[in-house]
């Protein structure tokens, strides 16, 4: 073999190890990290409904959330879908020790259980931001 083939053996094989390698690539694709932890808190967020006695779906916007007055019983497990509508907000009830993240936009949840001592207690859940709670923002978490 004279050298003008070797060379261009050596490029034909690096050529197809190339192309071996990007083909091989693409069908190993990796989850980039926002894609997991995306993934995480669907799965988390689907389990924690799975195990909650009761859901609830609240808007939040300014100055308010689209329901003002939840009811549940003692002992139950609940669950809070949160959906920003516009603003920042979060939601919190003190006396039980219930704070969700603060968002700016999008959805969060928060998961809790009422005490069982509870029962014919009433509280106030609000928004914390800023002084949306003056503003209005409050509703009311009744225990059955």
């Amino acid at each position: 073999m004279n050298s003008n083939t070797k060379v261009i053996v050596a490029v034909a094989v690096v050529a197809v190890a190339v192309g071996v390698f990007f083909v091989m690539a693409d069908s190993n694709e990796v989850a980039s990290p926002s894609q997991t932890n995306t993934e995480t808190q669907v799965a988390d967020t689907q389990l924690e409904q799975a195990e909650a006695d009761q859901v609830f779906e609240v808007g939040m916007q300014n100055f308010s959330f689209s329901e003002e007055q939840l009811s549940v019983n003692a002992g139950d497990t609940v669950t809070v879908n949160l959906t920003n509508n516009g603003g920042t907000h979060d939601f919190v009830i003190d006396e039980l020790d219930v704070q969700s993240q603060i968002i700016g936009s999008g959805q969060t949840s928060v998961t809790f259980t009422v005490p069982e001592d509870t029962s014919g207690q009433i509280y106030s859940f609000y928004c914390s931001v800023g002084n949306h709670r003056e503003l209005g923002m409050e509703g009311q978490l009744t225990v059955n």
